[in-house]
């Protein structure tokens, strides 16, 4: 589809759904990534839906949301781990600070598994 094409859709239909059809269509937008809308014109038209109309699908944002905040409590913990080398404190610190940068590391990397990112070394 071009984009004079897509620009050009200016009519709107209603459909009435039961309920069991609306979850339906909601299941499918939300597996396959796109709007309810370029689904229901897929069906009718039988052209793929313009990159730009497809979503990533809720466990996939929630995914990437989550690895978000991972990376900002891995920075703050090797902030912490960095003070705590540079004054020297207790070990026992230290020792748990790296413990904990080693397990988001793994949480990390199964989490840009589940994304269906490679993950770098």
């Amino acid at each position: 589809m071009t984009v004079a094409a897509f620009e050009a859709r200016r009519f709107r239909i209603t459909v009435r759904l039961s309920a069991a059809e609306h979850a339906q269509l909601l299941t499918q937008s939300q597996r396959t990534g796109f709007t309810p809308s370029a689904l229901i014109r897929h069906a009718l038209t039988h052209e793929r839906p313009p990159r730009a109309a497809r979503r990533p699908p809720v466990e996939k944002t929630r995914l990437a949301s989550i690895l978000a905040k991972l990376g900002e409590t891995g920075e703050v913990l090797r902030q912490l781990l960095a003070a705590a080398r540079e004054a020297e404190t207790v070990l026992l610190i230290e020792r748990d600070l790296s413990r904990a940068l080693t397990e988001l590391g793994l949480a990390r990397k199964a989490l840009m598994a589940a994304l269906g990112r490679k993950v770098r070394a």
